[in-house]
């Protein structure tokens, strides 16, 4: 699916991966509870290499920072609000088949973001460079495939449904 869309600035964490070809950065939500991000930090620590978080979480530019950053093709944004993340969903989604954007969850509530890295860095520059700094304005403009539990094969529900 190709991108295209609107921005926002951050400050990033890049996460080296042990999963493949696989970079994640951690952006807690203002909502997260601490416990929440925690668990998350949990998480990638378990499946990554390093665990980096945002300086400025809610601006494109900050993503477009961590996209940059990346060494690898694909990278997993974790957006940790009131649903924290769990590893079946992280390691499906670092198996699912290649697209440039794939998303589990909502940005309300938390969600898990595979973009690949160079496709959603050129659209994420273009947004900033038109002064769009809202990273989930951005995030909603592009054609991202959208899976839930069921589609990525585990038996977990939905997000909205927890």
């Amino acid at each position: 699916m190709a991108l295209s869309g609107a921005g926002a600035t951050q400050s990033a964490t890049t996460v080296s991966a042990r999963l493949g070809n696989v970079s994640a950065v951690l952006v807690p939500l203002e909502v997260a509870p601490g416990d929440r991000v925690e668990h998350a930090r949990d998480v990638l620590t378990a499946s990554f290499v390093v665990v980096r978080e945002p300086e400025a979480r809610s601006t494109l530019s900050g993503w477009v920072a961590a996209l940059a950053a990346a060494d690898e093709e694909r990278v997993l944004f974790a957006l940790v609000g009131v649903r924290g993340i769990e590893p079946d969903v992280v390691l499906a989604l670092t198996c699912w088949p290649e697209a440039d954007a794939i998303v589990h969850g909502s940005a309300a509530a938390g969600s898990l973001v595979m973009l690949r890295r160079e496709a959603a860095l050129a659209s994420a520059r273009a947004s900033v460079a038109r002064g769009e700094e809202d990273p989930f304005a951005w995030l909603a403009s592009i054609q991202a495939e959208h899976v839930d539990g069921v589609a990525l094969g585990l038996a977990i529900p939905p997000p909205e449904a927890c």
